[in-house]
This record gives structure tokens, C-alpha cells and sequence, in this order.
């Protein structure tokens, strides 16, 4: 059987997507599956032998760059792969249900109109799933494929999972630090993500530890140069692709940061970490465990309107994460 996975960005929720991938070979060991993603983000996907394929689309370059015409000459490309049994969109978005009817296949599932945040979505699918927006997404991702391949996927057996990113390079030559050290990841993809500066600095001088600061934009960049300078034994990395960040993760004790990609590859690479959600839900967008842990502000939060301005996390207390951090530290390091 040929099945088909859509989902083409971004770095935590393709970490999320992926997870579903051991438990279907747990049930269908002989599945080929295929796995559609923007070129981007296509590294976070490689050495994972449970995927068959791995189709590159530079989506974002040729949206960017206005190269509409080479876009769908891409799209039709598509069809060059052979045909599907199944087409499963788990990205639930406009764009991602329109590359979905460029694959040869006479079944392609996604989430009906009440299930997602762009309901015209749901028009290109032939089969539709309703699965609760406000559900976790591993859970949702798990209805979803579920429903497609007729299985029994239950993601309460992530508890116990396997490691499922990989990498190439393991170059302890450009880490600052030996081990054991905290990585802290400030930026996030909008403003009201981001943990505020002088907290992360309160958090070096109250928890005794080796502190790496990393970035990838000019903006994180100048975040992290701030956080440095009042810090304590703290320094920054950045500049670097996303092999090289799982490795990095890999090597650390702990990741911190708010909800974006670093604090979710963690979780994907069974390594403990510390994150903090304003205008998103932790219940929605986390899976927590022993040593994956989030902290939730006490604002209103709506998932389907994300507020993305404003300082959630005024109420957080530093306190709380070096708690966390003394009971990672006995039962981690």
C-alpha cells in the first residue's frame, strides 16, 4: 500500500506530524510512505527510515521569488510519483488541500470544514474527518490516520517512544560549552511567543549553569546578544542549519523557550525541555511528559484567533522554572 503525507512547514509541527509515523509501523509494517514538506524544512525529515520518500517542494521560495507559473509546473510534477492509495493532509490549510489533488489518488483524507482554521480547506478532500479543533494535535494528527489507513493509533504510547529526528553532523568542535548546558531559544514566529529578555537573564543568576543562547534571524540575533550581555556564564550560537541544531539538542541538558521549533525538536529527540505558552494552548500544541514540561500563562487564550502582540507571560514567575529545573536536573542530567 502507497500512502501519502502532506505536511509542509514548519519545524514544530512537522516534529508533531512525525511522531504518528512509529506507531503506524507498529500496526503496518509495509506501508511505503511518502512524505510531502517545503524544501525548507525537508532536513527535518531525513535518516527517519519509517518514510519511503521524502517530496521537496520550495513552496516558499517560489511564493516569495513570485514564480507562479514554475510553482505549477512543480505541482504537476506530482503526479510523476505514481499513484496513491492514499493522500493524507495533515496540514489542513488552503495551500496544503490543493497540493493534495496534484497527487494521483482516488482517496485523499483531511479534516472537515468545523475541524480547521481554514475551512474552504475541506472542499478538495474526499473524505472528511471532524475531529475537535481545541484536541491536542498529536491526537488530531492520530484521528486523521487513523480514519485514512484503518488502524488503531493510540498516541498515548508516545509516552514510552523512540528518538524519531536524526542527523549527519555531530560537530562538538563548534559548541562553546562542554556538557552538560541549558539552551535557551528566545525568538519565536511572532512577538506575543516571546519570552520576555529579563526573565531569561533572572533565570542564568537563580540557576547555576552553563547557558547557550541560540538564533537564526537577525531579530533572534539581537535578542540573543541582549540576553548575553546581563547574563551569567551565557553564550550565543547561531548561523547554523537544522542538522546541526537537532545535533545541538541532541548535546544539551535541556531546551528552553517559548512555543516554537527547538522546544519541540527536544521533544522529538527525547531530550527534556521547558516550555512556555501565552496566546497558544499547551494542551493543544505540546505533548508534556516526566521531562517535557510546559508552563501555561493565565491570559485567555482562543487557538482559531491567535492573538500575536502583547506580553503574555507577565505573571510567569522565574522561581517556577528553576523548580523545574532542580527536578529535571536529579532525574536528567
Amino acid at each position: 500500500m502507497r500512502v501519502a503525507i502532506i505536511k509542509l512547514s514548519a519545524l514544530g509541527d512537522i516534529v508533531h506530524a512525525m511522531a504518528c509515523l512509529q506507531l503506524i509501523r507498529q500496526q503496518s509494517p509495509d506501508l511505503i510512505i511518502d512524505w510531502v514538506v517545503d524544501s525548507k524544512f525537508s532536513p527535518l525529515l531525513e535518516g527517519n527510515s519509517d518514510i519511503t520518500n521524502i517530496i521537496k517542494l520550495p513552496l516558499k521560495r517560489l511564493i516569495k521569488q513570485k514564480k507562479f507559473l514554475q510553482l505549477i509546473k512543480l505541482l504537476f510534477r506530482l503526479k510523476t510519483y505514481g499513484k496513491y492509495d492514499v493522500v493524507i493532509d495533515l496540514q489542513g490549510l488552503i495551500k496544503s488541500a490543493f497540493i493534495s489533488r496534484f497527487l494521483c489518488s482516488d482517496k485523499v483524507f483531511g479534516f472537515d470544514r468545523n475541524s480547521t482554521k481554514e475551512t474552504l480547506a475541506s472542499t478538495f478532500y474526499t473524505d472528511k474527518v471532524s475531529v475537535n479543533y481545541s484536541e491536542n494535535i498529536i491526537t488530531r494528527n492520530s484521528i486523521l490516520i487513523s480514519k485514512a489507513l484503518n488502524l488503531n493509533l493510540n498516541p498515548a504510547l508516545l509516552k514510552n517512544k523512540h528518538k524519531f529526528l536524526f542527523f549527519n553532523k555531530n560537530n562538538n568542535s563548534m559548541i562553546p560549552f562542554s556538557k552538560p548546558f541549558i539552551l535557551i531559544a528566545p525568538g519565536a514566529s511572532f512577538q506575543s511567543k516571546i519570552f520576555p529578555k529579563k526573565k531569561f537573564i533572572e533565570l542564568t543568576h537563580k540557576f547555576s549553569g552553563k547557558y547557550l543562547v541560540i538564533f537564526g534571524s537577525k531579530q533572534e540575533k539581537a535578542i540573543a546578544e541582549e540576553i548575553s550581555l546581563k547574563a551569567f556564564n551565557t553564550k550565543i550560537l547561531g548561523n547554523f542549519d537544522i542538522d546541526f541544531l537537532k545535533f545541538l539538542i541532541s548535546q544539551s541538558f535541556v531546551v528552553i523557550g517559548g512555543d516554537t521549533g527547538p522546544v519541540h525538536l527536544a521533544w522529538g529527540l527525547n531530550r527534556p525541555s521547558i516550555a512556555f505558552f501565552g496566546p497558544t494552548l499547551a494542551k493543544r500544541n505540546f505533548y508534556e511528559t516526566d521531562k517535557n514540561i510546559s508552563i501555561q500563562s493565565v491570559n485567555k487564550v482562543d487557538d482559531k484567533h491567535i492573538v500575536k502582540t502583547g506580553n503574555f507571560f507577565t505573571k510567569t514567575k522565574v522561581k517556577d522554572i528553576v523548580d523545574i529545573l532542580e527536578k529535571l536536573e536529579k532525574e536528567y542530567k
